[in-house]
């Protein structure tokens, strides 16, 4: 697995939490977009831009784990996931 492949693997979770009613279209879509937006700038070979838009996903997680609307143990999934991510850019 390298970054590209772990943030395909978020793409994928955040389809399922939507589909699942966990996550809204809009807050499905806010997260898609930022990882969208990382997998571009790795297409590009630009990781330090990649890493900005990780980072906005993972304050997102954050933010989604501590209103309740993703569990913990999911979220800290997630925000593992990204961070490896980023390292292994």
């Amino acid at each position: 697995m390298d970054a590209f492949d772990a943030v395909q693997s978020q793409l994928a979770l955040v389809a399922e939490l939507e589909a699942n009613g966990e996550l809204n279209g809009g807050q499905a879509n806010s997260l898609t977009k930022k990882l969208e937006g990382a997998l571009d700038r790795l297409l590009e070979g630009n990781p330090p831009t990649a890493a900005n838009k990780l980072n906005a996903f993972i304050n997102q997680v954050g933010d989604f784990i501590a209103t309740g609307l993703i569990s913990e143990e999911i979220g800290e999934s997630m925000v593992a996931t990204a961070r490896w991510a980023i390292d292994n850019a």
